[in-house]
């Protein structure tokens, strides 16, 4: 089973193809002790932005993404702003992964966060 803990700072050095270069807040998905991939959001403006770095293999544990993204709105949703992502249009199933999670497309590559299925938080 994936564990789901804090990312630390070095995960994110390590990991992300494009380090955040804001001050973010992260959590990592480990299995075997190897991470599998990376959730995480930073302030921008008067939004959340929230992104992944999931690895080949993280992609395979689909409950386990979508187990982490909902930890991941958990924190965010309860400050209070709007909550967007930003699309990775040549990854197969991101589009797919955020309706699911209760994002909708908003313009562009860019998802606002309009709340889980059926209207309902996550």
């Amino acid at each position: 089973m994936v564990e789901i803990v804090p990312a630390t700072a070095e995960m994110l050095v390590e990991h992300c193809k494009r380090f955040p270069v804001k001050t973010v807040r992260a959590i990592a998905g480990i299995e075997d002790g190897k991470v599998l991939g990376l959730a995480g959001y930073y302030l921008a403006n008067d939004s959340i932005v929230v992104w992944t770095e999931i690895k080949p293999e993280g992609w395979k544990r689909k409950r386990d993404i979508v187990r982490g993204y909902r930890l991941l709105l958990a924190m965010v949703l309860k400050k209070g702003i709007p909550v967007v992502a930003l699309c990775d249009d040549a990854r197969e199933g991101a589009k797919l992964l955020l309706e699911h999670v209760g994002f909708r497309h908003f313009r562009g590559n860019l998802y606002r966060y309009k709340g889980g299925r059926h209207g309902n938080p996550v």
